[in-house]
């Protein structure tokens, strides 16, 4: 429109969020930090909104403070995010990256990278059915045996007729394999903790109960590597947890098998509801 100018800048510090947005009256980011001390150095700012559908990169509290308007994106990707979901978790199920390594190495045989389960006879649990959630249900239902949810914020007539309802725990106890679709917000930051990790992993006796969830009191990289490495342990390496975004890396341990990629346990940060 006549009179606006916009500025495009890759920002990813403060810093530099403060001197590409000096003189802005509104930012769209996508991974940009806008913190309190963002806001308070840009007291022209008026709104800020997000390029997707989680917003932990905005500190909510400080733009309510000094009357800063937020808005997200909540229908941004939904497609692309459960598609790309269920390509990650087939990925894992079915072997492909260990199929690769072996074929570009020149070798080839059909267990070469451990046993393969078929998806038909698994199931598939979401945490967060909103709306990347259904939909991942949805193009997820003809290919998993059963699929099981869990979402406080959904009543029982929002849930699909093809998908189950359980409780966080049970998800994780029933599940072959968790995919994460829920917004990072203080309300979900650790929601997959050493209780909720260690119902499949109890029921197992060859490692003490304390040695099996030591070192899982906080959720982060080195919980899940603990975890994957008592799964490994214990033969179970068929619990697997996927989720397609990855601010920091994604922690991937191989379970037992031929070619050790028969299960493991992946971590990933999801910012989409």
């Amino acid at each position: 429109a006549a009179g606006v100018d916009v500025a495009v800048a890759q920002a990813k510090t403060e810093d530099e969020v403060i001197e590409a947005a000096h003189g802005c009256y509104g930012m769209l980011v996508q991974y940009a930090p806008v913190s309190e001390r963002v806001v308070a150095a840009l007291p022209g700012l008026a709104i800020v909104s997000r390029i997707g559908a989680g917003f932990d990169t905005v500190d909510t509290d400080a733009c309510a403070r000094h009357g800063v308007w937020v808005a997200n994106s909540p229908d941004y990707g939904v497609g692309e995010v459960a598609t790309h979901a269920l390509a990650l978790a087939l990925a894992l199920l079915r072997n492909i990256v260990a199929y690769h390594r072996d074929v570009t190495a020149g070798r080839w045989h059909y267990l070469s990278s451990g046993e393969l389960r078929r998806a038909g006879d698994m199931t598939l649990g979401i945490v967060g059915l909103g709306r990347i959630g259904k939909r991942m249900a949805h193009v997820a239902r003809n290919t998993f045996r059963r699929v099981v949810a869990v979402d406080p914020y959904i009543i029982d007539g929002d849930f699909p007729a093809y998908v189950e309802r359980a409780s966080l725990t049970d998800v994780f106890a029933q599940a072959d394999v968790v995919s994460l679709h829920v917004p990072l917000t203080a309300e979900t930051r650790g929601m997959v903790d050493a209780g909720v990790l260690g119902v499949p992993l109890v029921q197992h006796n060859s490692i003490p109960e304390q040695e099996r969830l030591s070192g899982l009191q906080s959720v982060g990289t080195v919980d899940f590597i603990r975890a994957a490495e008592i799964v490994q342990a214990e033969g179970i390496g068929s619990k697997q947890t996927v989720g397609p975004h990855v601010p920091g890396g994604r922690i991937t341990v191989p379970g037992p098998g031929a070619g050790g990629d028969d299960g493991g346990v992946a971590a990933a940060d999801d910012d989409h509801a």
